[in-house]
């Protein structure tokens, strides 16, 4: 308990921490009510403006993710940073179980954030534009509100694994963001490699997962595609563990 005490701490007196989740807040939930207002502004006087639910996390997905990337990231290195690490292993001796109390206190944190930032997204859309079709109760919704949540969990575990094996911020920033925005994308055009290895990538296996759609040529199904995710999320950080042990702070 103590030392996750010492981590949230660590996490909540972190000023960059702060004005990123305000940057997370205003394009998660800031842009959906602007969109929204305009949307209500620009309506046909007969035809009511709508907000359809599978654009009511467009401010979260991708924008949100990666600031909570970067803040991942820089929970683990800021340590490397500032010279901070070798007394937090002083303090506490098992490495394994520092790197997991980090772990699980971000990630919480990044969750509530998410699922918070969702809530009020889809009750400004909702309260701005009443006609649109979904209800906060609805299944889909309700799958939303916490598959978004699961999602970010799951690339903070991948962003974290990837900040022990690097231990330098720009480095494994780069990494994270080339692989999710840029690197699946190009691999899957790849003239007889692409169509081979596309169901095998693992962020199109979770954005398979987040947006119910099986992978094609795959065996397994969207519920399979998170399983898949998580074996590569969870692997890599086994992994990052591994040599965080072995390696001199």
């Amino acid at each position: 308990m103590r030392t996750a005490l010492s981590e949230w701490t660590k996490l909540r007196t972190t000023a960059s921490l702060w004005w990123t989740t305000a940057l997370f807040i205003v394009f998660g939930v800031g842009f959906i009510g602007v969109f929204a207002v305009l949307a209500k502004k620009n309506q046909e006087a007969d035809v009511p403006a709508v907000m359809e639910l599978s654009n009511v996390d467009d401010g979260i997905q991708p924008i949100g993710l990666i600031i909570l990337i970067i803040q991942a990231i820089m929970v683990v290195t800021s340590e490397y940073r500032f010279n901070f690490i070798a007394t937090t292993f002083q303090t506490t001796p098992n490495r394994t179980y520092v790197a997991f109390i980090k772990w699980l206190v971000y990630a919480v944190f990044a969750a509530i954030l998410t699922f918070l930032c969702l809530v009020a997204s889809l009750s400004i859309a909702k309260g701005i534009l009443p006609d649109s079709p979904f209800k906060l109760t609805d299944d889909d919704a309700v799958r939303l509100m916490w598959a978004l949540p699961l999602e970010a969990v799951l690339v903070v575990t991948f962003a974290m694994a990837v900040a022990w094996l690097v231990r330098q911020t720009a480095g494994a920033v780069s990494i994270v963001l080339i692989w999710y925005l840029v690197l699946e994308s190009l691999l899957v055009i790849v003239p007889k490699v692409g169509p081979k290895i596309h169901g095998y990538l693992p962020f199109v296996n979770l954005n398979a997962f987040y947006d119910k759609t099986d992978v094609p040529d795959i065996a397994w199904g969207y519920n399979g595609s998170l399983l898949y995710f998580i074996a590569w999320a969870v692997g890599l950080f086994v992994i990052g563990v591994v040599l965080l042990n072995r390696r001199d702070a």
